[in-house]
């Protein structure tokens, strides 16, 4: 009888004893469950949008964060917006008809010839790249052609000198306010040069400087008005 009643009392407690093993197994689960919730943002937190997975995608993109948005530019010299050149290598030509160096300076006529400073003489050029507006003059032994032009006080000159022989030749002013202002061709040659006529009217010389030119004619004037 004993026996019996023990097995009864077993019988009934089974159901007990599995509602306490589920219950056991689901706050394992929970527990687990919540433990993995809380490791994830410290394996994220390597790699977060803000910093890691960003600037990756920058670095792939263009090499360095910083290439996208340099940090400093150079800034343009409001002088030089929309100067010209009247052929390829001369100075530039302000809005208000300055001649000007590539830093926006102005050109000055009386220092040492192709100084920083000084008018720039261009290397050879085709007669067809110089402006419609530059004075053209051809240099042979029997002279300049013209050998004489007209400009207003202060007005930006272009002068392209062309030998037309098998000869050397220059154009270079007598007057010291002009001593940079000059250019020298080989035979077949075209060079300009850019600079501001003087502001007080008058006549102004110019001559080949190489020796024996002068004599066989090779003078000129700029008249300024």
């Amino acid at each position: 009888m004993e026996n019996t009643k023990n097995q009864d009392t077993k019988k009934k407690m089974l159901p007990f004893i599995g509602v306490g093993v589920l219950i056991l197994v689901i706050v394992v689960i929970v527990l687990l469950s919540r433990g993995g919730k809380q490791e994830a943002p410290t394996d994220l937190g390597q790699a977060t949008p803000e910093t890691g997975a960003e600037q990756t995608a920058s670095e792939t993109a263009t090499g360095t964060p910083e290439a996208m948005t340099p940090t400093s530019t150079t800034p343009i010299n409001p002088v030089l917006v929309d100067a010209k050149r009247e052929a390829p290598g001369t100075n530039l030509i302000t809005t208000k008809g300055q001649v000007v160096t590539e830093t926006g300076a102005p050109v000055l006529n009386n220092v040492t010839p192709m100084a920083p400073q000084a008018p720039q003489q261009t290397a050879p050029i085709a007669k067809g790249q110089v402006s419609g507006n530059a004075i053209k003059i051809d240099i042979s032994a029997s002279g300049y052609a013209p050998n004489s032009f007209t400009v207003n006080k202060g007005q930006a000159v272009t002068i392209a000198l062309s030998s037309t022989d098998s000869f050397s030749h220059m154009l270079k002013f007598e007057d010291a306010g002009l001593s940079a202002v000059g250019t020298a061709v080989s035979a077949g040659e075209t060079r300009a040069i850019t600079f501001n006529a003087p502001t007080t009217a008058g006549e102004y010389k110019f001559f080949c400087d190489i020796p024996g030119h002068v004599s066989r004619g090779e003078t000129g004037k700029m008249i300024v008005k």
